[in-house]
């Protein structure tokens, strides 16, 4: 094999590893924000559909207007959601890459200026766990958004099914 082909091997490896461990972290982030987790109990262990728990982090960033809120609070699991599916399926990685990169980057500007004003709120990432915003959760959604960035420039050097070069 040529030093080419390896290379272009280890584009592909890496890209594969990087999408599915993105899109189960995406996953796991985004669809418990679909339910109220307050609500579940022994006697009723499937929560209800609720955004109302996840409309509260978002609004307590202070970044967005009230009327605003519950529609971030909509939409943002359902991008997340989706495009977690679109890594698993290894569809539209370049476009999905893009996506999670903006998301990340406003949520990235969004704690920093949650530091900056000193709030002492909850990241709101993963339901269940109690983080609060700070240097440890900037540092580590920092890395997911290098994740992104690099899984829209390694899906860009992927060919084309049928447009491979061959070596005759």
């Amino acid at each position: 094999m040529n030093p080419e082909g390896q290379s272009r091997q280890g584009v592909c490896w890496t890209l594969i590893i990087l999408r599915v461990v993105l899109g189960l972290v995406m996953l796991y982030a985004s669809v418990p924000k679909f339910f109220n987790w307050e609500g579940a109990s022994w006697a009723n262990p499937v929560p209800p559909i609720d955004i109302a728990p996840f409309a509260r982090s978002v609004y307590n960033y202070r970044v967005l207007p009230v009327p605003l809120v519950n529609l971030a609070a909509m939409v943002i699991p359902t991008l997340e959601a989706l495009c977690a599916i679109c890594l698993l399926a290894g569809v539209w990685l370049r476009s999905t890459g893009l996506l999670l990169a903006l998301l990340q980057g406003a949520f990235l500007l969004g704690m920093v200026q949650a530091i900056i004003r000193g709030l002492d709120i909850g990241c709101g990432c993963f339901v269940g766990v109690d983080t609060k915003v700070g240097y440890l959760t900037l540092a580590r959604d920092s890395i997911f958004f290098i994740g992104f960035i690099a899984l829209y420039f390694l899906s860009g050097k992927e060919p084309a099914p049928g447009n491979e070069e061959t070596n005759e």
